[in-house]
């Protein structure tokens, strides 16, 4: 066997592997992150459902009384209207995402009409529009829609992002640890290595298979010198699941 290929690689497959402290880490890692996106998509669910119960039952039977702005809070996309009332001597208060479309008229008022539930004024909103994903449909005769995306849309998304960041590093650690159970070892020729993001590289080599055949690869690594001899793991039954070898996540056990 070839003197490039390590002596762990050597013996007969599958291999035994165990998990290093970087793999223990990185799954810890993935388990935070699904554990967010599904925390996450299930709070934006549950607030979505009672949001368009809440907006049924303003539309079924409502009251309109005036309230007083209490101050307009201005973020990077978006301004929120803060705001106060009293039904029965008693007083409530709201919030609600501040339409494009109306910001001069509520920016140069003290006052605003709030739509509430004559049983709960505690669900309420301004009279002048309501809650919607879609802030690119048109004004209606009474209503306005948002002009940015919903708290719960954030929401679904930032679950989207943190879901697909736990699937992806945990398929590359599965894809890691087959290659090192599965993986034949070849000797590969680096022929380039280009540096990538945050100080890694981009390492291509070519190797030849048990039967001959030359296959090309790549992947992230160290920096290599083209003409380096490196190891390299591949799958029989997939000649393009191939990896330069190296000790990261999981080593060979024994």
């Amino acid at each position: 066997m070839d003197a490039n290929i390590p002596i762990e690689l050597r013996g007969e497959l599958p291999r035994r592997v165990r998990v290093t402290g970087s793999g223990i880490y990185l799954t810890f890692l993935v388990l935070v992150f699904l554990a967010f996106a599904i925390s996450a998509a299930l709070w934006a669910a549950i607030n979505t459902v009672q949001l368009t119960d809440h907006r049924a039952e303003l539309r079924r039977e409502n009251s309109v009384t005036a309230g007083e702005i209490t101050r307009i809070q201005k973020g990077k996309h978006r301004e929120t209207v803060y705001y106060s009332f009293s039904v029965n001597g008693i007083s409530y208060s709201g919030d609600a995402e501040l339409p494009w479309q109306l910001r001069d008229d509520v920016e140069g008022s003290n006052t605003l009409n709030i739509r509430y539930l004559p049983a709960r004024p505690d669900v309420n909103h301004p009279a002048a529009w309501e809650w919607s994903f879609f802030w690119w449909l048109p004004l209606s005769t009474d209503l306005v829609h948002l002009p940015d995306f919903s708290n719960q849309f954030e929401w679904f998304l930032a679950a989207f992002l943190s879901g697909s960041f736990g699937i992806a590093v945990s398929m590359g650690l599965r894809s890691e640890r087959k290659l090192l159970v599965d993986g034949v070892p070849a000797a590969g020729l680096v022929t380039e290595c280009t540096p990538g993001s945050r100080g890694s590289y981009l390492v291509k080599y070519e190797f030849r298979t048990e039967d001959g055949r030359v296959v090309n690869g790549k992947c992230g690594g160290q920096r290599q010198k083209v003409g380096d001899t490196i190891c390299v793991l591949y799958l029989r039954q997939n000649l393009r699941r191939n990896q330069m070898y190296s000790k990261g996540c999981y080593r060979v056990d024994g």
